[in-house]
């Protein structure tokens, strides 16, 4: 069942207060401990591992944002169709990228 915060304002607050904030908290810890940790040994010098791992990261960046950028252009279009009224066909209809 979903716990949703217009019933349950009382238990969503402190769902929120709980288990929220320390998933966020958690994320964002792991998030900068890699750069904490660059910071305090700055006496080390890149390897091949860190290009690598550049580049990696990079790459994935701008595949996400490609795919943002149809998924947008997707989404865009849709509402355009639906709110002039046009008749929704195709994978307009169906959804973005249904397999």
């Amino acid at each position: 069942a979903m716990l949703r915060a217009d019933r349950y304002p009382v238990v969503w607050q402190l769902f929120n207060a709980t288990f929220i904030c320390f998933y966020q908290l958690t994320l964002l810890m792991l998030l900068t401990l890699p750069g904490i940790y660059v910071l305090s040994h700055h006496d080390v010098k890149l390897n091949e591992w860190d290009w690598v791992l550049t580049a990696t990261f990079l790459a994935l960046l701008t595949l996400e944002s490609v795919a943002d950028g149809q998924q947008f252009a997707f989404f865009a279009e849709k509402y355009r169709r639906r709110d002039a009224g046009e008749p929704l066909t195709g994978d307009y209809k169906a959804g973005f990228l249904r397999s």
